[in-house]
């Protein structure tokens, strides 16, 4: 069975979020095939949970002051800090084609399958932690949130590959009850990445050939390489105004 490899390289973080859609609702169509996507953010960027209040989960006056913009996702979950060093995911697929639990966090765990071998390629030991977490060595790594449709799944996250930390807890407001209540001594210790674990810098060609492997051995597939369809193409232009408004960032 063949999946499509798409990876888009460098991103504005708008326009990321309306390519997601765009690829939600072709592949909801069956106009486009199961696909498994790559990206990187052009700048710094904090992403909000579709929920979420921006006043209560940011430190605007930071994000203003240093050039760090402001996205909403479509899809539910807390938020997150990504700049270029992060390489992001979206993965959309026909859950029954592929025997994908109906349980939301069982599906979690079955899309993240693919990451957990891929990271063996490169020599980490990762491993799946409810809700929607990859975890190595203690550490998160990666997250995921989804969306649904009928039979067709979207989940999209990011793989941490150099974190900024200082700049993430500076933009973030981050409550204590939600690390103190997990016996933690900080927020910050409850994050990892890529390049730490390794010991060294990744390559991020190496890291991506070990994502195809990953998801070719995980699903028992094939990619061929591709870009998006003109029509997911016009979806973009459509969905980018909605992405861009600050009615929708700030929910105004």
């Amino acid at each position: 069975m063949k999946w499509r490899y798409l990876d888009i390289g460098l991103i504005d973080p708008y326009e990321a979020m309306a390519v997601h859609e765009a690829m939600f609702i072709s592949r909801i169509e069956q106009k486009s095939l199961d696909t498994l996507y790559l990206e990187r953010y052009t700048s710094k960027s904090v992403f909000l949970g579709y929920h979420q209040c921006a006043e209560a989960e940011l430190n605007l006056n930071y994000c203003r002051e240093n050039d760090v913009k402001v996205v909403r996702r479509s899809t539910g979950g807390g938020a997150g800090y990504m700049d270029s060093k992060q390489l992001n995911y979206e993965v959309v697929v026909d859950r029954k084609m592929h025997n994908i639990p109906s349980d939301f966090v069982a599906s979690y765990e079955r899309i993240m399958d693919g990451f957990v071998e891929a990271l063996k390629y490169i020599g980490l030991d990762a491993e799946f932690k409810p809700t929607n977490d990859l975890i190595v060595n203690g550490g998160k790594i990666s997250g995921g949130c989804m969306a649904r449709q009928n039979a067709i799944l979207l989940q999209h996250g990011s793989l941490l590959v150099d974190f900024d930390m200082d700049t993430a807890f500076k933009v973030l407001n981050v409550p204590t009850i939600k690390y103190e209540s997990k016996g933690l001594k900080s927020a910050k210790s409850r994050v990892s990445w890529i390049n730490k674990e390794l010991g060294y810098d990744v390559d991020l060609d190496e890291l991506k050939a070990a994502i195809r492997k990953g998801f070719e051995k995980s699903f028992g597939i094939e990619f061929e390489d591709s870009g998006l369809t003109p029509y997911e193409e016009e979806l973009v232009q459509d969905l980018l105004p909605k992405y861009r408004s600050t009615e929708f960032i700030y929910r105004l």
